[in-house]
This record gives structure tokens, sequence and C-alpha cells, in this order.
């Protein structure tokens, strides 16, 4: 699982009004979960992310402007999660 920071063109944007990307799953990996990144330590783009666990993610949109994102590790309440208020401020 892996959730980028707010970036616009190549580089974060603390202003928090661009789009973030969520990576989830590795579906059909034989192999397991992957041992190492490529980097121990994440990128600076990189807001969160998790190499260990297996889980879902759910996208609630509440009305025209707010979402809100949610990954949960499987069969673990209190284990890892994220989660992140969406806003389209465009509207």
């Amino acid at each position: 699982y892996m959730r980028s920071k707010p970036m616009y063109k190549g580089k974060v944007d603390e202003s928090g009004k661009s789009p973030i990307y969520m990576i989830v799953g590795e579906g059909g990996n034989r192999e397991g979960h992957v041992k190492e990144y490529l980097r121990p330590d994440p990128e600076p783009w990189v807001a969160v992310r998790d190499k260990s666990v297996y889980g879902f993610g759910m996208l609630n949109v509440m009305n025209a402007t707010t979402a809100h994102w949610k990954w949960n590790m499987n069969g673990m309440e209190d284990a890892f999660k994220d989660e992140v208020w969406i806003t389209n401020q465009f509207l």
C-alpha cells in the first residue's frame, strides 16, 4: 500500500490542492510481499507506504466536494491503517 502527497508537475504541492495517488495491492503475486523497496526510506513525495500487510480500501463520497478514503489491514481492527479526507476545491 502506498499513498502520495499532493503532486503537481512531478513535485509535492504544499498547498494540498493537487491530486494524491493511492496504490493498493499486489493482486496475483505468487511470490508474496515485496521483501524490500529500492530505497529503505520513502521518497519525499510518499505520504504513507507499507509492504508488510494485505488489506482493502474504501472510498466514501460524502457530497460534491468531500470524500473519505480509508485503508484497513485485513482481519486486524487495531493494526496499520491509513485514512485521508479529500476535498474538491474547484466546486
